[in-house]
C-alpha cells in the first residue's frame, strides 16, 4: 500500500514539473505559478511524512520521540482527540441525534454557551480541535528540546 502511495506522488511531481501540461481531452492546465507545489523541494514536508510512516510500519518499536517530525504528529493527535470531543459533543448538545435538527440544535446550543447562535457554536466546537492541535505540537517541541 506504501509503494502505492510513493509511486503516486512521485507521479504527481513528475505531472507537475512542465510550466504547461496537457491532461484529459485535451484541456490545457493552468500555469506552475498556480500550483499550491511550486517545485520538488516545495513538497519535502510530504516526503518526510511518507518516509516516517513507512519507518513506523516497519518497525513496531518505534515511539513518537524516534520521529522526525514529532510536531506533527503530536498536533494530529491533538487535533484528532479534539475532533473526537467535538463530534460527541455536537451530538449529546442536539436534540436528535445527527439529524439536521440535531446538528442545527447542537450548533445552537453551543454558540448559546458564549452568547451567539449557529455560528459561534461552529467555533466553540472547533476550538478544541485547535487548542489541542496546538497544545500537542508544544508539547512535542517542548520534549524534543
Amino acid at each position: 500500500m506504501l509503494q502505492l502511495f510513493r509511486k503516486i506522488v512521485i507521479y504527481i511531481l513528475k505531472y507537475y514539473s512542465n510550466e504547461y501540461k496537457m491532461c484529459g481531452r485535451g484541456y490545457i492546465m493552468s500555469r506552475k505559478k498556480d500550483y499550491v507545489f511550486k517545485s520538488v523541494d516545495a513538497l519535502q514536508a510530504v516526503v518526510n511524512v511518507i518516509n516516517d510512516a513507512s519507518k513506523a510500519l516497519n518497525d513496531k518499536e518505534r515511539t513518537i520521540k524516534e520521529s522526525a517530525i514529532p510536531e506533527a504528529l503530536a498536533g494530529a493527535l491533538g487535533a484528532g482527540i479534539g475532533g473526537v470531543g467535538s463530534f460527541i459533543a455536537l451530538y449529546g448538545l442536539g436534540t436528535v441525534g445527527l439529524s439536521a435538527v440535531g446538528i442545527t440544535t447542537g450548533l445552537a446550543t453551543a454558540g448559546g454557551l458564549i452568547g451567539g447562535g449557529m455560528v459561534a457554536g461552529i467555533f466553540v466546537l472547533a476550538a478544541p480541535v485547535a487548542a489541542l492541535a496546538g497544545i500537542g505540537v508544544f508539547t512535542a517541541s517542548q520534549l524534543k528540546n
